[in-house]
């Protein structure tokens, strides 16, 4: 293990556990019932608790209730852009305040913006390592909703990781990826067809030359979508009868964004247009015909990530951050994952939903 890291577990540790469980009480106690919503049926209520940068109110046009709406600022800039975080006075849905143009949204994808944003290289052994736990987890989980044999969808497919992995199990798999680094980089890594299309602006023939799947698959993409309930409403047309959507997005009620503030500070970014609750995602598939709509929670990134916001204000990159390396620590890892899914207050949300 790095100094680096043996210095923030022996600065952070203690201080870090005292903190969580001080924390975990006092969420308990302000949200008994909203945040506990982990492989359930969503009837919970809107638990983001975040308070406004200004009281001030702020009208924009709200991507759920879909029309004019006023609200409060979360945030007056992204990190990497000058553009409020709202958050919708009716609904709850939280967004950015201005939505991206097509051409802006292009160009950012296109020139691989998002990877740098994170401190990634767009290098293909480092990203499997990286995305290897990820990456299996939600095979295993898409496993669970269909057959092998099946013809699986995935929109957004990145680097191709999924698609290979899905198609070593047996599943008939192809992928949606608008950025043309990430389209090249996946028909290589993962040998399936990789198509170029826009869902949001490709005609109905366009889409309907695509066929139906058993399965669509959307991790970390929809919060991407400058029209959420549009563009979903064109992804159940590609279902079988019976069909399943699995969505993963980052989780709204994420305890890291009461713990940090240089973390709150990271979390808004230029590449998200909506950012998600059980709630608010559940009225969305709804608004767009999905039934059946069934929300659980995981935590992807682990307590030294955690510690390195609290002690050094920014994120552990050296090495992948979804488990600690350090074998003193795996009890804590694991407490502090599980209370996270169990608080509905981990950074990720998978929600499944029925045609």
């Amino acid at each position: 293990m790095r100094p680096r890291s043996n210095l923030m577990v022996c600065a952070a540790s203690s201080a870090t556990s005292k903190l969580l469980m001080q924390r975990s009480h006092t969420s308990a106690k302000k949200s008994s019932t909203s945040r506990r919503c982990s492989a359930k049926s969503l009837n919970g209520s809107n638990s983001f608790m975040i308070p406004p940068a200004s009281k001030k109110t702020t009208h924009f046009s709200c991507l759920l209730c879909r029309q004019e709406r006023s609200g409060a600022t979360i945030s007056p800039v992204m990190r990497d852009a000058d553009a409020p975080v709202v958050q919708c006075s009716t609904c709850k849905l939280v967004q950015i305040g201005s939505i991206p143009s097509a051409l802006e949204l292009d160009t950012f994808y296109d020139q691989g913006k998002q990877a740098g944003n994170i401190g990634v290289s767009v290098d293909i052994d480092n990203l499997w390592t990286r995305q290897k736990d990820d990456t299996l987890r939600r095979v295993n989980r898409a496993a669970t909703l269909i057959p092998k044999g099946s013809r699986v969808l995935d929109i957004g497919s990145g680097y191709g990781f999924f698609l290979r992995e899905m198609k070593k199990k047996g599943y008939k798999i192809d992928g949606i990826e608008v950025s043309d680094l990430s389209r090249a980089i996946s028909a290589k890594v993962a040998k399936v067809a990789v198509h170029d299309i826009d869902i949001a602006t490709a005609s109905a023939g366009e889409i309907a030359k695509l066929g139906t799947f058993k399965l669509i698959t959307m991790f970390h993409c929809l919060e991407h979508i400058p029209d959420p309930i549009s563009f979903l409403k064109r992804v159940r047309t590609l279902l079988t009868k019976g069909g399943k959507l699995l969505i993963e997005v980052p989780n709204i009620d994420d305890a890291m964004l009461d713990l940090s503030d240089p973390y709150r500070s990271f979390y808004w970014q230029f590449a998200h247009c909506s950012y998600f609750n059980a709630k608010t995602l559940s009225i969305t598939l709804r608004k767009a015909g999905f039934k059946h709509v069934v929300a659980s929670h995981t935590q992807r990134y682990g307590i030294e990530n955690m510690m390195a916001w609290i002690v050094a204000g920014k994120p552990q990159l050296g090495s992948p951050s979804y488990s600690t390396s350090t074998t003193g620590l795996k009890g804590l890892e694991e407490w502090y994952k599980k209370d996270r899914i169990k608080s509905g207050k981990a950074d990720t949300l998978l929600t499944v939903a029925r045609v």
